[in-house]
């Protein structure tokens, strides 16, 4: 455990709490949120100009949901809440099969009643005060890193509402260094690289299910 929280101390990461209590928070996990402009992407927007997403990021999720797998034997529940109506969030997440996403929410606690999630055992993507009242009721919380944002980062540390901030921002593929991190600490990288390389049957299982999840879309009125 030492090497990894040293392996990705040096690419930037913070950790607000000690990698062990990271993984013991990580144990009771079963539900992975997302904000999505600001951590996807750096979140420029523009006149009928939508935000994007990589597949750097799209990668980095996907392994996340088989270490989870591999895991527990089940698919992890994986919602998008976003404050902005963006049609790319909604393609991302049905090519993802994505459990929901909640769009329009400028008070994101709202959204909670159309998710089947729980706050006590999600962990939550994040990077900006719009996210704050979710992450504070998450498990588990992962602060997109933003240099430019200094009283917002020193609030939530202050508060407690999150253990891990990235050294890279939203911009800089900081879904996948997270999500890198997490499976690392589930202690199953090599099987999920191993399994995915292969192509063998177990990730064709997995495969299998994650593709039979049907995308729930939640758009509050503008």
């Amino acid at each position: 455990m030492a090497d990894l929280e040293q392996l990705f101390r040096s690419t930037g990461t913070q950790f607000i709490v000690p990698l062990n209590t990271i993984q013991e928070k990580l144990d009771n996990v079963n539900t992975f949120l997302f904000d999505w402009d600001g951590v996807f992407n750096d979140g420029t927007k523009g006149h009928e100009v939508t935000s994007h997403f990589t597949e750097a990021d799209s990668m980095g999720i996907n392994m996340l949901r088989f270490s989870y797998w591999l895991k527990t034997g089940e698919l992890p529940y994986c919602a998008i809440i976003t404050g902005r109506h963006n049609k790319s969030a909604v393609n991302f997440a049905e090519r993802e099969h994505f459990h929901a996403v909640c769009m329009g929410y400028t008070h994101k606690l709202e959204a909670l009643e159309f998710i089947d999630a729980e706050m006590g055992s999600s962990a939550f993507f994040f990077d900006d005060i719009l996210d704050l009242s979710v992450a504070a009721q998450c498990k588990l919380r992962i602060l997109i890193g933003r240099a430019q944002s200094p009283l917002t980062t020193d609030t939530v540390k202050e508060k407690g509402w999150c253990e891990i901030i990235t050294g890279s921002t939203g911009g800089e593929h900081a879904v996948r260094e997270a999500c890198e991190l997490l499976i690392g600490s589930n202690g199953n990288w090599n099987e999920v690289i191993g399994s995915r390389v292969a192509f063998d049957e177990k990730y064709r299982q997995y495969l299998k299910a994650r593709n039979s999840v049907a995308t729930t879309l939640n758009e509050k009125s503008r």
